[in-house]
């Protein structure tokens, strides 16, 4: 009865804390709660997909499948970092209840963002037959077929990249969970989508590619016209509102987004490709499900903080740094739980893959802590860089950022082939990569948030 009656005080407290705090951490808190639920069922879906996905392709097409998805990944650095400028300068303007710059930022970039993945896919239709993929992935497929497939998914993630854009809209207005409910169609989408494939027989790499092209570019399509004819009217896109005079204010800030999303991409997405060229595309299978297991933790963990990125630039607008200083603590506080939320994701991981893979799946359990070890420093960075990308003085995240994508691939092969560490020397490239920015972006949040920081800390 007194752990009944302690949680039942714990809980009123609980909800009485969100009903008198401020507006904002109201707004952030509700945003957190929807995504997180929204979330859930995403991860659950894409697990589903993995299952039904690898029981389809078997290990070597997975593998192969699981490599050109990664290396087609390099296309989101082509937006320019144009979805976080758009999603900085909108937060900024929403504000000051500028509804009418609004509109002409969102108009804008939907234009450069058609620009860019036309001119990406001219150059692509040309550059992908010349590239011996043989080579490059290690591949026994003929070099016609895998042009084809890279070809195909490519379209499908430009096409994805401009219609993407709704999202970036509804994270700078902190409707986070709108945002996350068009993944979970998505999700949904790709595995009735992948089903209905195997339950045809159509068991080979190009049906996949098709499918995995087609089902995000019409969701998104649907709730681009559903949302910006109801929840976001006023912010409905029209050539009327494009003013190619703003630009430098999108792309300025926009560029540098740009050069850190392509060093992540270096650090975050080149492994699987990396490990397909050393080891062959069997073993992308064993490293990319393992990742994806504890990833979802991670993905879990931006859920719930990605609503404070466009509130903390909102505060920073109207100069509300003691807001910015305590909801900076509490989201450091709510590590402790990620950290016993892998842990205990790691005691379980054997159970686990036999559960959702079958006996059949293998791994080693030093993968499985390394990996471990990489989502805890991952999530860690992500508080502060929410904090950084808020604040707009990403200066610092560029260099480290570039520092960590210049030593990253000669790590992976070092530790990887040299050392003979297999696609464990991969990951633990990855953490090494990612621990110089974690680092200094620590020491940089903390002087942003309490007003000391100066010279390259606040630029």
């Amino acid at each position: 009865m007194n752990v009944r009656r302690n949680l039942t005080v714990w809980l009123t407290d609980r909800v009485s804390s969100v009903r008198t705090a401020h507006p904002r951490t109201r707004q952030a808190f509700k945003n957190s709660v929807a995504s997180v639920l929204v979330k859930g069922g995403n991860i659950i879906l894409s697990f589903i997909l993995v299952r039904i996905t690898l029981g389809l392709l078997q290990d070597e097409k997975y593998g192969i499948w699981t490599a050109i998805s990664s290396l087609v990944t390099f296309a989101s650095f082509f937006d320019i970092g144009l979805g976080n400028g758009l999603r900085n300068r909108l937060a900024e303007v929403v504000a000051q209840e500028d509804h009418k710059t609004g509109r002409t930022y969102i108009s804008t970039a939907y234009v450069l963002f058609a620009g860019i993945q036309f001119a990406l896919l001219l150059i692509a239709c040309v550059a992908i037959y010349l590239v011996n993929w043989k080579y490059v992935l290690n591949v026994r497929l003929s070099n016609s077929y895998v042009s084809l497939l890279v070809l195909v998914t490519l379209t499908g993630f430009c096409l994805k990249i401009l219609l993407d854009t709704v999202s970036y809209v509804l994270l700078a207005l902190q409707k986070t969970a709108f945002s996350n409910a068009i993944y979970l169609v998505i999700n949904l989408g790709l595995v009735v989508g992948i089903w209905a494939l195997g339950a045809g027989g159509y068991n080979n790499l190009l049906s996949v590619s098709i499918m995995s092209a087609i089902v995000p570019v019409v969701v998104l399509v649907g709730f681009s016209l559903y949302y910006y004819q109801n929840h976001l009217r006023e912010f409905a896109p029209s050539l009327k509102a494009v003013d190619f005079g703003i630009r430098n204010k999108l792309m300025g800030l926009g560029l540098k987004f740009f050069i850190i999303q392509l060093a992540g991409i270096v650090i975050f997405y080149t492994d699987n490709v990396i490990i397909s060229k050393l080891f062959g595309p069997k073993s992308v299978t064993e490293y990319s499900v393992v990742f994806r297991y504890y990833n979802a933790v991670n993905s879990f963990f931006f859920v719930i903080i990605s609503p404070y990125w466009s509130a903390f630039t909102e505060a920073y607008a109207k100069n509300e740094l003691a807001w910015v200083k305590k909801s900076y603590t509490r989201l450091k506080r709510s590590w402790l739980v990620i950290l016993l939320a892998v842990g205990v994701m790691l005691l379980i991981s054997t159970k686990v893959y036999q559960i959702w893979l079958g006996p059949s799946f293998k791994t080693s359990w030093s993968l499985n802590v390394l990996m471990a070890c990489f989502v805890l420093v991952s999530c860690w960075n992500n508080i502060t860089v929410t904090v950084i990308n808020g604040f707009g003085k990403v200066k610092m995240q560029l260099f480290t950022a570039l520092a960590g994508a210049a030593i990253n691939i000669p790590l992976c092969v070092y530790l990887g082939r040299d050392l003979n560490l297999g696609n464990k020397g991969i990951i633990i490239a990855s953490i090494i990569s990612l621990l110089l920015g974690t680092l200094l972006g620590t020491i940089q949040a903390n002087k942003l948030v309490s007003r000391t920081a100066k010279g390259l800390w606040a630029d």
